[in-house]
């Protein structure tokens, strides 16, 4: 069986490079037109984004559960996340590698002193991890104190981070790589080839996706309302669009719809205002739209300029877990529908082995329900002894 699937996977990747019509993931031909009831929802939940840029979040967890909420749906979603633990982290980690190209997440991160060095960086989003963990053990509307303890730290960061202007904080956070050293963050000949391509990658842009990117970019407003959506995506949008990629080809459309509801209802408790949370408010297939949409309005523009302190946040992070950026990037991109054949072309052949074994890997072994059980123990059991060994932690520090 495995052998067939593997199979499968090549000649999956020689019929796409040669422009040939078929295709493995079945979501890579979901960029056919929208109708026209798709393409206004669309518009809508991307013009309260352009709103939230203006507003700081009031990063407070709500004194009372939401109207909306299904307690079964939440019970039913969290349990998705034990049985499918691995990759469910593995999404998150992608994404947050990915959102570190958006300077207006990574600066405010870098000026807390936590993240800038691989050290640094692999300790805080261990700790992350393990926070992430915390927050599926709680029942929300019985006791909030994961996510009283989340706010506090991100509103002790915005406290001081707030007082900055924009150009002092872009300032000071390209001075904490002044004085350090130089190599964690050099370039390889597969990261340069990288950023060629991320240059001259095509995408299709709107009048509302450039006014977007315009206001998010230029807005003086840190830990915005918009900012925080953003962030709270990351923990559920990769898993829900492309489930076979993290072992999860065998996971129904209603539990997907729980996982959102779940997540719908953390976002709530995190502060992330009804409208502005891309969890609920809409169908699977349309938040999936909106999350495309997205994607090539928000993160592909900022993507083709990646440079300086994001950059080198995102070479922190790899460079702490030994891990190769192109293909990061290449398989994130792969998944959305947009294959960086030319950066494909670039890679070693140990590189593109890496990208097949992690394919069989997630999509073949992981999917079996008894090895994913081993996998999801040891991941739980190697995680919890680096925390015990690395012991009590701060996200921030006091000086920011």
């Amino acid at each position: 069986m495995y052998w067939n699937q593997l199979s499968f996977l090549l000649l999956r990747h020689e019929c796409q490079f040669h422009n040939k019509e078929f295709y493995y993931y079945p979501w890579m031909v979901m960029d056919s037109p929208a109708s026209p009831e798709i393409n206004d929802y669309i518009q809508s939940r991307l013009q309260c984004l352009i709103e939230g840029t203006k507003h700081e979040s009031p990063l407070a967890v709500p004194d009372h559960p939401p109207p909306w909420l299904d307690q079964d749906q939440f019970l039913r979603g969290r349990a998705l996340f034990y049985e499918y633990k691995m990759g469910i982290l593995m999404s998150s980690f992608r994404s947050l590698v990915v959102g570190l190209s958006i300077p207006n997440l990574a600066i405010p991160l870098c000026l807390t002193k936590r993240s800038s060095t691989p050290a640094k960086a692999f300790k805080r989003y261990l700790h992350t991890g393990g926070m992430v963990e915390e927050i599926y053990k709680i029942i929300p509307w019985e006791s909030t104190h994961v996510l009283d303890t989340i706010n506090r730290y991100h509103r002790l960061a915005a406290q001081k981070i707030r007082a900055m202007s924009k150009e002092q904080r872009d300032t000071l956070a390209l001075l904490q790589f002044q004085d350090l050293p130089q190599h964690p963050y050099a370039l390889s000949s597969t990261d340069r080839g990288l950023l060629e391509v991320l240059q001259t990658m095509d995408y299709p842009s709107t009048h509302l996706g450039r006014e977007l990117f315009r206001e998010y970019r230029h807005t003086h407003v840190v830990f915005s309302d918009t900012d925080m959506a953003l962030v709270h995506l990351a923990f559920f949008a990769t898993f829900v669009q492309h489930p076979i990629s993290y072992g999860g080809g065998g996971i129904g459309e209603q539990d997907l719809d729980a996982f959102l509801h779940y997540w719908r209802v953390i976002g709530y408790y995190l502060g992330v205002k009804d409208d502005l949370n891309l969890a609920g408010g809409g169908s699977q297939s349309e938040l999936c739209a909106v999350w495309r949409a997205l994607s090539k309005q928000l993160l592909y523009p900022y993507l083709q300029i990646l440079d300086g302190v994001s950059l080198k946040m995102v070479k922190a992070l790899t460079t702490a877990n030994d891990l190769n950026l192109g293909l990061i990037m290449f398989s994130s991109m792969e998944v959305n529908g947009n294959e960086l054949s030319e950066l494909w072309n670039k890679f070693p052949v140990h590189t593109k082995f890496l990208y097949y074994w992690r394919r069989f890997f997630m999509e073949c072994l992981y999917r079996t329900r008894y090895f994913r059980i081993t996998i999801n123990w040891l991941l739980s059991t190697v995680t919890t002894r680096l925390l015990e060994k690395l012991g009590p932690y701060s996200p921030l520090e006091t000086d920011v």
